[in-house]
This record gives structure tokens, sequence and C-alpha cells, in this order.
């Protein structure tokens, strides 16, 4: 009967087809049986993955620079470029505007592709992952050259706008890498992000404490570096593949199989594109 409850609401929604339906349902009666027989969370073997630290990596760099940008923006465009109140307020929503729209952009491209298989999950992920911090970066480090305040928020609004790609990159591997386990490991991401968006900020206030260019171009070549380094920690150990003590706990029916994410994105692409 709790069953029902839970999958009704899901039941008449006119945007979802008999293959989504049918995929909550089944989701829905795993997580009840495993409730009877809990698993523990293998915090070791979780810590000694390098696809996690690869993961944990990318999404604190880009969540303490994008801390860093969004808190200080107002600022530099105060300080450096001298612009009012109602000028700066415009110019400094912009940023925000383009990684908005980019996220979308950039999730239903790679939606697109995945359900094409024209490359595998992993490539995909590391090519919106490297491409969006190395994008960043670049465009980053090059504000500090620039004189225009125009110039210099096209410049920021792209490194921002960029960024809305490593949504579909690092940031869907906790429910790729081993997805029985999928809340431990945002928990954990999301934990060292928000450590990194705290000291992000009381860093950078160190670095232009005296308000001057200088200052801000320290800024934001220590921007493109973090950037950069999360970039290319990720290109080197960053995977999508399901970790290999935890497809051999699966074989041993040591945990509940639980989907992964990306197939299932591709077969529910490919069942509303062909059910029709």
């Amino acid at each position: 009967m709790s069953v029902i409850r839970l999958v009704k609401p899901f039941s008449y929604h006119r945007l979802m087809g008999v293959f989504c339906h049918l995929f909550i349902l089944k989701e829905l009666l795993c997580v009840l049986q495993s409730e009877n027989d809990p698993v523990k969370t293998p915090w070791l073997l979780i810590l000694r993955s390098g696809p996690v630290w690869a993961m944990m990596a990318a999404m604190v760099s880009v969540a303490s620079g994008m801390s860093l940008v969004f808190s200080y923006l107002p600022k530099y465009m105060d300080n450096v470029h001298h612009l009012n109140t109602r000028e700066n307020g415009l110019l400094s929503s912009l940023p925000f505007l383009g990684r908005g729209l980019s996220i979308i952009f950039i999730g239903i491209l790679t939606d697109k592709i995945l359900q094409r298989k024209w490359i595998s999950v992993t490539k995909m992920r590391k090519i919106n992952q490297c491409c969006s911090s190395f994008t960043a970066a670049l465009s980053i480090y090059f504000v500090q050259y620039v004189h225009r305040a125009d110039l210099a928020i096209l410049l920021i609004t792209l490194s921002t706008a960029s960024l809305g790609g490593t949504m579909s990159g690092a940031y869907t591997n906790s429910l790729e890498l081993a997805p029985r386990y999928a809340s431990s490991l945002s928990g954990l991401a999301f934990t060292l992000n928000g450590v990194g968006q705290i000291t992000a900020p009381i860093a950078g206030s160190l670095i232009i404490q005296e308000g001057t260019t200088a200052s801000w171009g320290n800024m934001f070549m220590s921007l493109s570096a973090v950037y950069i380094c999360g970039g290319v920690v990720y290109v080197i150990l960053g995977s999508s593949d399901e970790l290999p003590w935890y497809s051999q706990a699966k074989q041993s029916e040591k945990v509940p199989e639980i989907s992964n994410i990306s197939q299932i994105v591709i077969k529910m692409s490919e069942k509303s594109e062909y059910g029709h």
C-alpha cells in the first residue's frame, strides 16, 4: 500500500511515459527492500578510490572559484572600473545569467550526445569538465589585462558560463561511481565544497586587501590556477564507470543493485524518441 501511495503522484504526469513509471516503481521497490537489510558505507574503499578524489577536486575547484567571483565581483567593478551602483548591479548580474543558461544548454546537448552513443560516458564527462575548467581559467586570467568594464564583464561571464558544463561533468559522478552510496559520495563532496566556499572568500580578501589593480590581477591568476588544477586532476583520475570494488560487491550480492543514472538517462531518451 505504501508503494502505491509513493508511486501515485508520478503516475499521471503528462511528461512521463510508461518507461519512466516502471523505472520509478522498480527503484522504489529496491529502496523498500534495502531498508530491511541496511548496508554500511565502506568509507575506506571510497577514500582509496582515485575517481572519487578526482570528482571532489573538480567540484571543490569550481565551487571555490565561483564563490570567490560572486562574492567580490561588485567590489572589483567598483575598485577598478569605478561604476556607479546601478551599472555595477546590472553588469554584475550577467555572470549569474550566463551560468544558469549554460547549465541548461550544455545539459541538453550532453544528453543528446549520450543518447546517440557517439562517445563513452566517461569521455563525455571529461570533455565537459575539462573544457569548462580550462576555458574558465583562460577567460578569468585575461581579465587583468583589459581596461574596459564591458570587456571585463564579458570575460568573467564567459568564465562563469563555461563552468556550467561542470554540472554535466564531475557533478554527476556521485550518481555513477557507486549508485548505492550516492548519498554518501554527495555528502562528502558537498562538505568539501562548503569548506572551499567558506575559505575561498577569506583567502581572496587577503589577496585584494589593498584594492589595487595589481592585487586584483593576483586574484585572477590564482583563480585561473585553481580551475586548471581541478581540470588536470579530473583528466588524470576522473571516470564515470562504476568503481571496481562496487562492481565486485554487486556481483557477490553484498549490496543491492541500484541503477546507474547515466544509463537511465540514455534508456529514457531512447524510449522517448523511438517509443512513439
